[in-house]
């Protein structure tokens, strides 16, 4: 196990990190810029209503892409269980 080895799979771990934050960070996003247009054109300055709605979107994102997640996770302890086999034999 040499240095470009670790660095390599450093490397695979933050690619998967921003891999799986993106579909929750966008309903995030896409949830905001809905609620401040419709807040910019009715007039309505409640800044409970966006909070809630992009907990909502997040939560409703984790909900539907869980599954997803949790198998590219699983992938990659998998992939990582069994470098770190080999390289402890």
């Amino acid at each position: 196990m040499d240095a470009a080895f670790l660095v390599e799979l450093f490397e695979e771990a933050l690619f998967l990190l921003l891999l799986l934050c993106a579909p929750v960070l966008t309903a995030a996003l896409l949830t905001s810029v809905l609620v401040g247009w419709l807040s910019h054109y009715t007039k309505l300055s409640e800044p409970a209503i966006g909070s809630m709605a992009r907990i909502l979107a997040v939560l409703a994102g984790l909900l539907v892409f869980a599954p997803w997640i949790a198998q590219r996770v699983l992938g990659f302890t998998e992939k990582t269980w069994q470098l770190l086999q080999a390289v402890v034999q």
